[in-house]
């Protein structure tokens, strides 16, 4: 494995030989976007390569990023998520409460996770506290890309029980604390 080219890297490389936690993995993920910033072709080049190699030491668990249900599909999520072995989809937090634009999101979620090839090596996908319908479930469950997948969490949705009933007939396992691992 090369190093990276001397300069701005040093923080990336701190990061990835650091401790070895999600708020470790957080480090990785702000040194790589300060590293894109100056040249994005040849950062993804030379640091993607770099950082994919050292991150395969790390455990699974410490690789996973939060993202936004509302902020799916922007490149500032895509170039995170090879290296990301856990997902975790989280509802943005405003004042009021609205069930459609959730739902929503939702949907766009899931479509944009079952389409995104960079979700290769996903082995983890927390969708709870998500207004996840059976037919997304069924989305997920036939996505070419999610091969690697190990565990979908859809706990605390309100169609947790149907959703994983609908998604059983897949070879994913589909969890949720409202019924035992199918």
């Amino acid at each position: 494995m090369a190093d990276p080219p001397a300069g701005g890297f040093g923080e990336l490389r701190e990061a990835l030989h650091g401790e070895r936690t999600r708020g470790g993995f957080a480090r990785v993920v702000e040194a790589l976007r300060e590293g894109f910033g100056a040249d994005a072709e040849e950062a993804r080049r030379v640091l993607m390569p770099y950082a994919q190699a050292a991150l395969e030491a790390w455990p699974d668990e410490a690789r996973s990023l939060e993202v936004d249900s509302s902020g799916f599909g922007g490149e500032s999520v895509r170039e995170w998520l090879e290296v990301s072995r856990g997902l975790r989809v989280v509802t943005p937090k405003r004042g009021s409460h609205d069930r459609a634009r959730d739902a929503a999101w939702a949907a766009e979620a899931v479509a944009w996770i079952a389409s995104a090839p960079e979700l290769s090596g996903l082995r983890r996908l927390d969708l709870s506290r998500q207004r996840l319908t059976p037919a997304g479930a069924k989305v997920l469950a036939k996505a070419q890309n999610l091969g690697s997948l190990q565990d979908l969490d859809v706990s605390a949705t309100r169609r947790s029980p149907r959703v994983c009933v609908e998604c059983s007939g897949s070879s994913r396992m589909c969890s949720s604390k409202a019924q035992p691992q199918m």
